[in-house]
């Protein structure tokens, strides 16, 4: 199995895991469902030593971490960017 369908079969674990987590469900819900909802985008094919348990660090440092030390009202101004209707977008 190559690298990238190995990840490709491990997103749904992931997104499963993340979402038993403490960290995850201190994350204002709309950047939860972002987060789950781009996991698909992430290239986790790029890791070292690639494993489950790289990706999941991985995760956690470079966006639950982050993102949970955010105060609420930052929170939410991430939320809203997040869930902004793009076509009102001017070009």
């Amino acid at each position: 199995m190559k690298k990238a369908d190995l990840w490709a079969s491990m997103r749904g674990a992931i997104s499963q895991y993340l979402q038993t987590s403490k960290s995850f469900k201190d994350i204002n819900d709309e950047v939860q469902t972002a987060i789950l909802g781009n996991l698909s985008d992430l290239d986790l094919s790029k890791l070292e030593n690639g494993s489950y348990e790289n990706a999941v660090e991985y995760i956690y440092g470079e966006i639950l971490t982050p993102m949970s030390k955010l105060n609420k009202e930052a929170q939410q101004e991430l939320a809203e960017a997040f869930t902004m209707d793009t076509s009102k977008i001017d070009q």
